[in-house]
């Protein structure tokens, strides 16, 4: 064998995937927050991925970070993040028609916690 094909073979291990990691509970749960996350992606927003509008906005004021887009159905995709270790108050103009991650936002954020919704 070439020297490439035994170095080939000899690192073949570092190309696996280790799944035994997803045995601790602290593991599991990324892996769940992981499959939630992409399954909330696929089935609100990369249908609408083709009607986006040009533009949108984005805000970060006190370790606040809004976001919003819209479709060509007029209909918004918003997104409110508290970036912050403490509880931050939530901004009067997110809305929250109808929440897609996070439930609806509370008055007061917890810290690092983040929300999105689908609005019209």
């Amino acid at each position: 064998p070439s020297v490439l094909h035994l170095w080939l073979a000899s690192r073949r291990a570092l190309f696996r995937a280790d799944w035994a990691p997803t045995v601790k509970p602290e593991h599991r749960a990324r892996l769940d927050l992981v499959r939630r996350l992409l399954a909330a992606r696929t089935s609100f927003v990369t249908p609408r991925l083709p009607h986006l509008q040009p533009g949108g906005h984005a805000a970060f004021v006190d370790s606040i970070l809004t976001a919003q887009w819209t479709f060509a159905s007029g209909d918004t995709l918003a997104m409110l993040a508290n970036l912050s270790e403490q509880v931050r108050t939530r901004p009067d103009r997110f809305t929250s028609e109808q929440p897609i991650w996070g439930g609806a936002p509370p008055t007061e954020l917890p810290p690092r916690s983040v929300y999105v919704a689908l609005g019209g």
